[in-house]
């Protein structure tokens, strides 16, 4: 059932979900998307287009750091350390800062995180998945 449990987590980490009875959507192929057209960290203070990009990057780090807490917490912290090549520590850290202090969000950094984190985060979710499966 843990197993069960933290798949269906990493899926909705991976490729969100989308149920359109609550409008719910989420994930990582929707930070990719969202961020395709951004250029450089000043394109979120730019426009209206790009808080907007900003707010809904950092809607989506929030939840996937609310769901790699969720999954620590039920793997009793065994799970993701397994995965050194990814700071989850730093992801759900993000969480934090997103939802406590989102006023002082460095743009900066969220374009790093976009740029250089979110597609290894990709790759990583997609090994625990398929690792989790062969269990």
């Amino acid at each position: 059932m843990k197993h069960f449990y933290c798949i269906a987590l990493v899926s909705i980490l991976l490729a969100g979900c989308s149920q359109t009875d609550e409008g719910v959507t989420g994930g990582v192929y929707e930070i990719q998307g969202a961020f395709s057209t951004v250029s450089e960290p000043d394109f979120f203070y730019a426009s209206m287009e790009g808080m907007e990009k900003l707010d809904a990057i950092g809607m989506k780090l929030l939840a996937i750091g609310e769901l790699l807490k969720k999954i620590d917490k039920k793997t009793n912290k065994s799970l993701l350390v397994k995965y050194v090549a990814i700071d989850w520590t730093g992801f759900i850290g993000l969480r934090d800062v997103i939802a406590h202090d989102y006023y002082n969000l460095n743009p900066v950094k969220i374009f790093e995180i976009c740029t250089n984190e979110v597609g290894p985060l990709h790759s990583a979710v997609n090994r625990i998945i398929a690792d989790l499966k062969a269990k």
